[in-house]
């Protein structure tokens, strides 16, 4: 029995058996660079089921009554399940602010409200959507509210099952939601049963298993953050057509600060709201839904007058640019940077611009100085070496994803990536490895 990753050699060529395998059953895209997270997840399965041998171990996954229950294991392994109570605050804050005013005028005659949670994790995601809609639905006893909360770990929906947290846990919730929605208990928290009531837990692989079950039709809310960061493009394109289909007219989708669906699917909008950006079904919508969209006449143009600072204008800037307005946002940012010339985000933003509107000469220049203003921030390099993968320079695009995993080795995995406060680094550390790993493969593969 081995007793320790650093005793386990792992060759080339199993790895690669094993990454065919977790792409084939898990749609996960475990490229060269996160060999050393497949080595540790193959060493604990295999101290777990007492065995030496890695051939021992890849035929009782393929040939073994229980191989289908042991690569759910392995899965579980080499994906980190990191959630907390309501993650990406501001996500919520549309939800209550602007989404359940206007479904609540949408639906205030069948009074229905269908919510999925996917990926859901240890529960704090559905539950903690449960709590907001109790706090933010009129009469919510009244509403018949299904939250579907599916992950691929049975583990992880046991304890979601059982609504037991650490005190330690909550630290992010409010004291008042805490004494209306827990229950004091073994050191600890137990949700109350008027949460749990409305959360309904199931397994299920986003990459492998049909999208069948009852709940998963008509959908109004879906939630699905910091998931499709471990998959393939294939898996990641397959999965969200599936949620276009498997929400109603008019649904919204919540992603992970990581995520994009630019080169992914054209079957969502991005809907910029003042908190945050969701994506919207790109479908005719029932009017009491069209609400949900904020009016652009109500962002100021390029041309009016502002007395705020640059990063105030910024943040405007990207609002422009979420809601369509390239132009209007480009002239903003050239404004700033000839009355701040140091301003490292604006000339980084200016840089996404030009390159989304087709300057590839204009956004390298940006970009390079960003990266002269603040070499520590790996957003910029990440932003050129897709601008270099743009123009066939692979080379090159390796180099500065290089660069960005050298300065994000630096920071801890919780901390939070300036510029996108709610992006933590162990995240956009995965979409870089995942990145130069498909690049390594496949040059074209990135390619927008």
């Amino acid at each position: 029995m081995i007793s320790s990753s650093s005793r386990l050699h792992v060759t080339r060529a199993e790895f690669e058996r094993f990454r065919l395998l977790l792409e084939r059953e898990g749609g996960l895209a475990l490229d060269p660079a996160r060999q050393s997270v497949l080595h540790a997840g193959l060493a604990a399965r295999m101290d777990a089921r007492r065995l030496s041998a890695v051939d021992d171990y890849a035929r009782l996954l393929t040939d073994a009554p229980e191989g289908r229950a042991e690569i759910r294991a392995l899965l579980q392994e080499v994906t980190v399940g990191e959630t907390q109570w309501f993650r990406y605050r501001a996500q919520f804050d549309v939800l209550t602010r602007h989404l359940i005013p206007d479904l609540v005028k949408a639906r205030g005659a069948d009074r229905r409200l269908a919510v999925w949670s996917a990926g859901c994790s240890t529960g704090e995601e559905p539950y903690s959507i449960a709590m907001a809609l109790l706090e933010s639905l009129p009469q919510p006893e009244t509403w018949a509210v299904t939250i579907l909360a599916t992950d691929l770990h049975r583990g992880s929906l046991a304890r979601a099952e059982r609504g037991w947290y650490p005190a330690r846990s909550l630290r992010g919730v409010p004291a008042a939601w805490r004494e209306r929605y827990f229950l004091s208990e073994q050191d600890g928290y137990r949700v109350r049963d008027r949460v749990k009531r409305l959360v309904r837990f199931a397994p299920h692989n986003l990459a492998r298993d049909p999208f069948g079950l009852p709940d998963m039709r008509d959908v109004h809310l879906l939630w699905c953050r910091n998931v499709t960061i471990y998959f393939t493009p294939a898996a990641t394109a397959r999965i969200i057509a599936q949620f276009a289909q498997a929400l109603g007219e008019g649904g919204y989708l919540f992603l992970g600060h990581a995520e994009t669906l630019w080169g992914v699917s054209t079957a969502f909008a991005p809907v910029v709201f003042p908190e945050a950006v969701v994506y919207r079904k790109a479908s005719a919508a029932p009017a009491g839904l069209r609400a949900a969209r904020p009016s652009l006449s109500l962002l100021p143009t390029a041309q009016e007058p502002r007395r705020q600072d640059a990063a105030a204008q910024c943040g405007l800037a990207s609002s422009l640019a979420d809601a369509g307005r390239h132009e209007e946002a480009i002239r903003l940012l050239q404004d700033i940077v000839r009355t701040d010339a140091l301003s490292a985000n604006a000339h980084y933003l200016l840089g996404l611009l030009y390159h989304k509107t087709g300057r590839r000469p204009a956004a390298l220049h940006a970009f390079e100085r960003a990266r002269y203003l603040e070499p520590l921030q790996p957003l910029v390099y990440l932003a050129l070496a897709i601008v270099h993968l743009d123009g066939g320079e692979a080379a090159q695009a390796q180099q500065q994803l290089r660069q960005a995993l050298t300065v994000l080795d630096e920071w801890p995995d919780a901390a939070p990536v300036p510029w996108c406060e709610e992006l933590r680094c162990r995240e956009l550390r995965v979409a870089c490895r995942q990145h130069l790993g498909q690049l390594a493969s496949d040059p074209a593969a990135l390619r927008p």
